[in-house]
Order: C-alpha cells, then structure tokens, then sequence
C-alpha cells in the first residue's frame, strides 16, 4: 500500500543489500525491510511482519503518556492491558532503569511456538515512543534472542518525515462516514439506498483536479453470487479482478497488466466481519492489488483497484450466507502514467483513511434490527391471517355443505311425497279398477283387499273374509276390518 523510494523522497537509511526500502508520504515515514516481508499498520502501530501471525515481526507506535506518572508506570499499564487480551505474555524490565526509558524482555506463546522479545519504551514530549520485536525462542541464558540483530536493522531504519497537509471530508447529511484528504482536494460523499433491496452502501470520492485525472474512490459496491454449478463458482479475487470486473467498471479499453494477492486489506476486511456479528474464522476471505492502464479524456492513466471476495464455507442450512459469496470492490485509484509514482502512496493513504462512523453504524444497525422485528411481527400477523383465513373457509365449506345437506334432504324428501302420492293414487286407480278396497285388521296389522261392494268387513278366526252392511249383525268372533283412509 504504500510507494517504493520515488525520487526525492526520503530515504530509508543504510540497508542491507537486497533489502525493499520502502516509503509511505501520506503516512510520512520510510523503512527497510528483508524481501517477501509485509508492513501493516493495525490500529496505528506499524507491523513488520516475516509471516501472517507475527511470530517474526518487529513493530513500532507511538501512545500518549496520557494518565500515567511517568514511562514505568505507562509501561506497567501497557503489560497488564497485553496480559489481559494473551495470558502467555510477560515481561520482566531491565534490571537498571533509566528516567525517560524502559526496557522490556517479552515472553509469549503462539500456539505450539515460544516467543522471546524485546520492548523498548522512550518518553519524547508528552509521547511515548514504542519499539519492539520478538521472534522464536532460543536456547535459556542466551543475552539476546535469535536474529536480534536483524529485527534490529529494521526498527533503526525507520525514519519519519513531514506528511503533506491534510484536510478531514465528513459525510454532509448524516455523518456517515469520514476521510482525509490532501489540503486543496475536491472531495465528495454519500449515503446510497437500494430501493428495492434497502441494502446501504457510504460512496466517496477525492480528486486533485477538476477533470479527475488524479483521483481516489470507495464506491461501497458488491455483487452476490449463488456458489453452485448453476450459478457462479467462488472465485479468489485476483481472478474476480482480472475476469469478472473488468465487465463492471465504467472503463473502455482497460487493460489488466498484473493481478496480485493482497494480504494487507485482510485485517480491516476480517473487522468489518466480525462488526456484522460473524467470527472472522468461519469466513474465508481473499483480497487483491489489480493493475492496469486506460485512457481518461484522452490521458493515460493507470489504476489500482483493490478488491476481495467472501463465504462461508461451513454455513449450515438456514444460515443466510449458505450457498452465496460476495465479490467486493473496496476501493481504486488512478493518476496520469508520469505521476502515478509520485502520488501512489498518497492515493492508498486516502483510501485507507476512509472510516465508517461507528455511531451511525450502530444506529444503522438498530434500525436493521427495528425493521427485522417489525417484518417479523407482520409475517406472524400473516401467517395468523393465513391461519384464520383458513379457518373461515372451512367453516364456510361447512356451512355450505349442511346448508346443502338440508336442501338435499328437502328435495328427497318432496320426491319421497310425490313418489307416495303416486303410488298411493294409482293404488287406488287400481283397486277402483278391481273392484276392491283396503282394509285393516287393527288387532294384528295386516291389510287385506275385499270386495268393495260391501259397507263392512269381519274376519273369522279361521281367516274367511265376511262382508255386510251397517245393519249385520257380526257373531262375537268375528274381528272387524276397517277401511284403510287416504
């Protein structure tokens, strides 16, 4: 992130042969350091760094001496906060102290690995100057700790120089966010609302010149992808960059020379996880440097676009990060060809300067949450409406089907009648026909048919039929048969 020794900046002192002697003017300071290591800066200390956990690293910050009665009493401070984030740590002071200086001999474990180190503290005004290293322990009784001249060489190339003046951009609207940028710069900013999907992004921009020539931009912007063979497989970013972006950005004839892994933006990308409540561990993120060169109002420019991409590989079902990963566009730069040297420290400085107000974070974040809870209220409401929409239909299927029950029966019912008025009517047609009639015997209930011609009808207990008038007079035994009436 930072310019390789341009002409006429400082220099990072006498170095060894083959060793990177590096510069950052935005930052103001210039070191050496062997070739493959990184430089870091974590929360304003300055990381020099042999691997990514600092098992071999030498680092350098400066605190203020703020409460502390002087750098002993800053240094005792210092070890207990250390001690409470890493129970390994220790450290013994020299054993002959100084007035204005502290020396710390450090112990600690990473992992499986025993560090040893050294911490040396200097008051400079109301600073206090910090400037330590540990490496891999080395055999007990030994004065220093292995490659303690080398860690040395590179704290005592640092150098510092006077920073360019800088101005502080604010978010106008909401104070979203912030940045510095040179004295004199054109800067501009805001927040961004996607109306259908209410994802907010924070847009910035800082340009030396009106034309933009020379000009810095966090454009807040990410696509999603579905991680299966029907969608778009992840991809490192150094691949998203050079194949897939190039189709996004409003270049014409943008040509990608180098395409390069990026270590240093993983700590702030790593942060900015685990501000979403994930654990940065259960994320595999990769991030990139991409290089390359088009034509801008018909000047050559070059560029550097820095990007990364995210997932989670063991998110379970119902995780909402299961299946997708996420293609990020964090920040990129540009500058005429000749100048882009000069000014490519600077252009990374004010990108990385870019921080997101963590009070209008977290007011974000608990209208994220206020919203979550009232969709999640109205999907119970639905689902309760659904419920009893249910319900009333039901009943209403119910209703209907007795209502047509009752009609059915009423139906059956009057066809039942008619069915007996016709019989009966041509029963009587038939028995008028034969000469007959219907007759009961109230005793047993059976229905005899007799001759018609008769006003009354006994029978004998033999079972013969006797008809008379309503002048007969019946014998005792005879059981008399009554008119069966319509």
């Amino acid at each position: 992130m930072s310019t390789y020794n341009p002409s006429g900046a400082a220099d990072a002192g006498d170095a060894p042969a083959g060793w990177i002697k590096l510069v950052d003017p935005w930052a103001g300071f210039a070191l050496a350091h062997p070739p493959g290591w990184t430089v870091r800066n974590e929360l304003g200390t300055l990381v020099v760094s042999e691997d990514p956990v600092n098992t071999v690293a030498a680092w350098i910050a400066s605190a203020p001496l703020a409460g502390a009665a002087n750098v002993h009493d800053f240094a005792a401070r210092y070890v207990a906060a250390v001690r409470a984030s890493d129970a390994s740590f220790d450290a013994v002071p020299d054993p002959a102290p100084a007035t204005d200086t502290v020396l710390l001999r450090t112990h600690c474990r990473r992992g499986t690995v025993a560090l040893e180190g050294r911490i040396n503290m200097i008051v400079r005004g109301d600073q206090v100057v910090i400037r330590g290293f540990q490496v891999p322990a080395g055999g007990a009784g030994a004065d220093a700790p292995p490659r303690a001249a080398e860690m040395l060489q590179i704290l005592n190339s640092f150098r510092s120089f006077t920073a360019p003046p800088r101005q502080v951009f604010r978010e106008p609207k909401e104070g979203a966010f912030m940045a510095a940028v040179p004295a004199g710069w054109i800067a501009a900013g805001q927040v961004a609302r996607n109306t259908w999907t209410g994802a907010t992004t924070c847009e910035f921009t800082a340009q030396s010149d009106p034309r933009g020539l020379t000009k810095v931009c966090v454009p807040g912007s990410f696509w999603q992808f579905n991680d299966t063979w029907l969608g778009t497989r992840f991809m490192p970013a150094t691949k998203f960059a050079a194949e897939w972006l190039p189709k996004k950005l409003p270049r014409k004839g943008l040509r990608v020379e180098t395409s390069e892994p990026w270590p240093e933006l993983l700590p702030r990308l790593q942060a900015e996880v685990a501000q979403l409540g994930i654990d940065p561990r259960s994320v595999e993120i990769t991030a990139a440097r991409t290089t390359g060169t088009f034509a801008l109002s018909g000047t050559p420019v070059r560029e550097r676009v820095f990007t990364a991409t995210v997932r989670k590989p063991q998110a379970g079902f119902g995780d909402p990060l299961a299946g997708k990963w996420f293609g990020l566009l964090q920040f990129y730069y540009h500058a005429p060809e000749g100048e882009f040297a000069a000014v490519d420290g600077v252009l990374a400085g004010i990108a990385r300067s870019f921080r997101i107000d963590p009070g209008w974070q977290q007011r974000q974040n608990a209208q994220a949450a206020q919203q979550q809870a009232m969709a999640n209220m109205m999907a119970q409401q639905a689902m309760a409406q659904n419920r009893q929409a249910q319900q009333n239909f039901m009943n209403a299927q119910h209703h209907i089907w007795a209502n047509q029950q009752q009609v059915s029966d009423g139906i059956m019912r009057s066809w039942q009648n008619q069915n007996a008025a016709q019989d009966h009517a041509m029963h009587q047609w038939s028995n008028a026909t034969l000469g007959v009639t219907d007759v009961i015997n109230p005793d047993t209930g059976a229905i005899r048919q007799v001759d018609n011609s008769f006003d009354q009808h006994w029978v004998t207990n033999s079972g013969t039929i006797i008809g008379g008038t309503w002048g007969t007079q019946p014998d005792p035994s005879w059981h008399h048969l009554e008119p069966i009436k319509l």
